[in-house]
């Protein structure tokens, strides 16, 4: 937390001034004992107040932090928003934005994303209520975890139905001759879920969380998979974006059926042999048109 410690250290004050400021929380990399920060980390932050809109509407509060270069918001976990901002001095921030705690903690502490978040480590900077470090203790001192847990059935079908769809619709897209359009989805679409899928297979195979994607694949793969993890993506040629959609589909259902056996449920194995079908006809439709 070293980079940011200045930052960190004005977040008490700044929250004093502004009274419907409730608590303020870092989490990620810089509170993090597993792969803890490093140079390239940013800052993120949490902030429970009465009055969201303010901090997410405006950004010139956030000058009194340091000089901004950019900044904007964007959806974040748990269908909220936080507010990225990229200072002059090259570090950056994320903001996520809650109502005050006592109107979202509920929500909040049984939010599986949320609860990863704070396992991974928390450092409650200012708490006005007094009650954010107890009630982040004890949920997560009661909080049983499971491998198994961590990864639902529903969670499961609803990527997999996620994936089955769009490689269908990616091949569609292909032989139409939109390929800008389906290579946009194979890698900025679907590699994000084969990786998702890969996280979980991890996660069941050893019993831990893998939610870093990126990470995972850069530090922790032999180079045999990462080899067949770079077949899944495509260049802006439409043969290698076929190849890339076969390799991918064939690496996602080789991954879900592990995690799917793993965790004790069902694989849908009738809608990836349909979805193989449907390919099938698709591509022969396409042939006999030429």
């Amino acid at each position: 937390m070293e980079r940011y410690r200045d930052i960190v250290d004005r977040m008490p004050r700044f929250a004093r001034q502004n009274d419907d400021i409730d608590a303020v929380v870092v989490v990620g990399s810089q509170s993090r004992r597993e792969m803890p920060a490093d140079e390239y980390s940013d800052l993120d932050v949490v902030i429970f107040c009465s009055n969201p809109q303010k901090y997410l509407d405006h950004a010139a509060w956030l000058e009194q932090f340091g000089d901004v270069v950019c900044t904007f918001v964007e959806p974040t976990i748990g269908g909220h928003t936080e507010r990225r901002v990229l200072f002059s001095d090259n570090r950056d921030i994320d903001i996520t934005v809650l109502p005050a705690f006592a109107a979202c903690s509920e929500d909040l502490l049984s939010d599986a994303a949320m609860l990863e978040v704070l396992r991974n480590g928390y450092v409650v900077v200012y708490d006005k209520t007094t009650k954010v470090e107890a009630a982040f203790a004890h949920t997560l001192a009661t909080v049983v975890r499971s491998h198994v847990a961590a990864v639902s059935n529903d969670t499961l079908n609803q990527l997999v139905g996620d994936v089955h769809y769009h490689v269908v619709w990616a091949i569609k897209k292909l032989l139409r001759g939109e390929l800008w359009t389906a290579v946009s989805c194979i890698n900025s679409y679907l590699v994000p879920r084969l990786l998702r899928m890969l996280s979980y297979e991890r996660a069941v195979q050893n019993e831990s969380d893998h939610r870093r994607y990126g990470r995972l694949v850069d530090t922790e793969l032999s180079q045999d998979l990462r080899d067949q993890l770079a077949r899944c993506v495509s260049r802006y040629d439409r043969n290698e974006a076929h190849r890339a959609l076969g390799a991918l589909f064939e690496a996602f259902n080789r991954l879900a059926q592990t995690v799917y056996e793993r965790a004790g449920y069902a694989f849908p194995e009738g809608q990836r042999a349909e979805v193989v079908r449907l390919i099938h006809a698709i591509d022969e439709e396409h042939t006999a048109e030429r």
